[in-house]
């Protein structure tokens, strides 16, 4: 509850410095690069997307992503791998360009995750790490709206928020032991609001 009385008053103050006149440009051209964090995730202020966009005027060209990579030894024979990454090219419109800055936007979705388990003692499985379908690989696609204003201390660095509409499929891939699919790939659809970028923090070169 506290989170979210914090998340919404600091969403106000952003609104109400709208003020564009009196400040002059204060950003909303160049080369900018941004980190985001979600304030609603299993931990607080868990790490979002890390994107970069170059701003001309009221339009922005952004690209953002994120990804991880693991080789866990469970044993001294056996190794689990699990690599993830999504990338999100898309546009945004800012509507003024000043100390306050609101915008919107469209992205697409691009995902994928590979998983293996391999094993000089037990039979290895292509797709997942365990027999159960634990970390099945996959590939998404989809797209996404989002919304969000920017708030600039000075003429380079600013903070914000943002918040979306994401809209995509999973295709999973079958997995797959001793040459056999033990689980048949499936798709799934989603479409849910994404919070991973709902506060930033930026620099304007």
């Amino acid at each position: 509850m506290r989170r979210t009385v914090a998340l919404f008053a600091c969403i106000a103050l952003a609104l109400t410095s709208t003020d564009l006149s009196a400040q002059g440009l204060a950003g909303g051209s160049g080369f900018t690069v941004e980190y985001t964090a979600n304030p609603f995730g299993s931990t607080f202020l868990s790490p979002g997307y890390m994107r970069a966009k170059f701003l001309a005027g009221p339009m922005g060209i952004r690209i953002g992503g994120k990804a991880s990579f693991s080789n866990t030894q469970t044993d001294p024979y056996t190794i689990e791998h699990v690599g993830f990454f999504d990338v999100r090219p898309g546009i945004e419109f800012h509507t003024s360009s000043g100390k306050s800055s609101p915008y919107a936007g469209i992205e697409g979705i691009f995902m994928n995750q590979s998983a293996n388990k391999n094993s000089t003692t037990e039979i290895g499985i292509a797709n997942a790490t365990s027999a159960n379908g634990l970390n099945q690989a996959f590939m998404g696609y989809g797209g996404a709206l989002v919304a969000g204003i920017d708030y600039y201390w000075g003429q380079k660095f600013f903070v914000g928020f943002e918040v979306g509409l994401d809209v995509y499929l999973i295709n999973y891939k079958d997995v797959i032991m001793a040459g056999q699919t033990i689980i048949e790939g499936t798709t799934d659809f989603h479409a849910k609001t994404n919070l991973n970028n709902t506060i930033k923090l930026g620099f304007n070169f």
